[in-house]
């Protein structure tokens, strides 16, 4: 949110004029050589609420920053104390940049579970699938070449399946508009557009 281009509010006002919808921001994380799959793991994320909870965590998310005088969080920096967390910027030394590092991280991660907001994550061996495509004749047929492609389809249909599963049709709550209305919620991805993959992502799942 820190380094973020555009804010939730600007974000959830493109998607919905009230607040009855529900919004996923979907990134992609993987170890440094996950780049057009050489890497090991590839893992793909998503944080999931209602607008106003994108929007209220944002604005209690700006004012810790600006607390501890960050400019924006990045976890790798976090855990690595490099960048906003390097002791030199700090001006602490390293076991007391590490406390302050590991006291942040815990703020910011309060913020998200006070706001109820949901997270879906999953991760693909890399090499496992490699292999497959190798072996298998019809592999790229089932699973595609792409592996970014391949995974951000797999979290928004199991995004899909568990609202599904969690508000099934249920006959005895027909006339249950608060039950119904989360039946039939929109429900908007969002793409966290600075990677190339996540563009190249983007526009694949918009083109079906």
């Amino acid at each position: 949110w820190g380094c973020a281009m555009i804010s939730a509010q600007d974000i959830c006002s493109l998607f919905y004029r009230a607040s009855e919808g529900i919004i996923m921001i979907l990134a992609v994380y993987g170890d440094d050589s996950a780049d057009r799959g050489r890497g090991n793991v590839l893992t793909v994320g998503a944080f999931m609420g209602f607008p106003g909870m994108f929007v209220e965590a944002e604005r209690k998310w700006d004012v810790l920053l600006k607390k501890h005088n960050l400019e924006y969080f990045k976890a790798s920096e976090c855990q690595a104390r490099d960048g906003q967390f390097h002791p030199n910027r700090l001006m602490m030394d390293p076991r007391a940049a590490q406390t302050f590092a590991e006291i942040v991280r815990h703020e910011l991660g309060k913020i998200l579970t006070e706001e109820h907001l949901g997270g879906i994550a999953m991760s693909l061996d890399m090499k496992a699938f490699r292999k497959v495509l190798a072996e298998q004749a019809d592999a790229k047929v089932i699973f595609g070449s792409d592996p970014y492609i391949y995974m951000f389809k797999r979290l928004i249909i199991d995004c899909i399946h568990r609202m599904n599963v969690e508000h099934p049709e249920d006959p005895e709550k027909k006339d249950d508009r608060a039950y119904q209305m989360l039946r039939t919620m929109p429900l908007a991805f969002v793409f966290d557009d600075h990677r190339s993959e996540e563009r190249r992502v983007g526009k694949e799942c918009r083109s079906r």
